[in-house]
């Protein structure tokens, strides 16, 4: 009898677990279904439509969902930080806790040194990549400034140089 109790009680525990299975699935494809709706919805009304259209807080939603502003180099330093500040903690961890006093001061300098030129110079390289995308971003910028002002020929800019023909082929290359 004892060993009937604990079978029905074991079988009544993997029954629970499965109806805890079967609702975090059902979470799961309502939550899919719900997010793609509302990717389609804000897709239309944030992301394909022009900044222009927008003000005030919209905008920056806009700017955000658009990737006009990037919070990765923030992220990047603040991460550089939280492991520099490791890799010296761990190195005076392993001056301490190592079997001799040479075996702890040379693990010390390796870690010290090696592992924080190591780790400035990839946090280096990915702060290169983001700033070199900023950069890249702010010639688009400025290259459809030019492209407006020689559409419209603006005449009131200081450096303007009027195009030498007026073939629209020419004016779109500018």
């Amino acid at each position: 009898m004892l060993l009937f109790t604990f079978f029905i009680r074991r079988c009544k525990m993997y029954t629970y677990s499965y109806r805890a299975a079967s609702g975090l699935a059902t979470g799961g494809v309502i939550a899919l279904i719900l997010g793609i709706i509302l990717g389609i919805i804000v897709y239309f009304f944030f992301i394909k439509k022009d900044r222009s259209n927008y003000g005030g807080k919209l905008l920056k939603i806009h700017d955000v969902l658009n990737f006009r502003k990037l919070y990765l180099e923030s992220f990047l330093k603040v991460l550089y930080v939280i492991c520099a500040i490791m890799i010296a903690v761990m190195a005076i961890v392993s001056l301490f806790s190592s079997g001799s006093f040479g075996a702890g001061l040379l693990s010390f300098i390796v870690l010290l040194v090696v592992g924080e030129v190591i780790v400035r110079l990839l946090y280096e390289s990915a702060i290169l990549v983001l700033k070199g995308v900023g950069y890249l971003r702010d010639i688009r910028d400025d290259a459809e400034e030019i492209r407006q002002y020689a559409r419209t020929k603006d005449e009131g800019r200081t450096n303007y140089v009027a195009p030498s023909t007026d073939d629209p082929e020419m004016v779109d290359k500018l």
